[in-house]
């Protein structure tokens, strides 16, 4: 149980670090900025992307060890449900990042 804790709590602290990283650039302004700015913003993007990326596989393989170690079966459901959502979210952000690149 203390394993199945410890991956929790990191897990958590991964998610709690995604979304400040995704609130960040959740609506962004670029009709005021200059070309130079823009193309700094551009670099961001595409930085903020890797590392979205990044957290988003290790919090996968955060989700999978705590999955193997859970063995109620509402744990489970309960677990699935909320790593989905959750995978989603990313999914959809980065997605939404990578037109904004354009």
């Amino acid at each position: 149980m203390a394993e199945l804790a410890k991956l929790k709590k990191s897990r958590t602290a991964h998610r709690v670090n995604t979304n400040k990283l995704l609130e960040k650039f959740k609506n962004p302004n670029y009709s005021t900025l200059t070309e130079t700015q823009k193309l700094d913003e551009i670099d961001d993007l595409n930085s903020n992307i890797l590392t979205l990326q990044s957290k988003h596989s290790l919090i996968k393989s955060l989700d999978e060890k705590i999955m193997e170690l859970l063995s109620e079966d509402e744990e489970i459901a309960d677990e699935l449900t909320a790593t989905t959502d959750y995978e989603l979210k990313v999914q959809k952000h980065v997605s939404k990042l990578k037109r904004l690149q354009r």
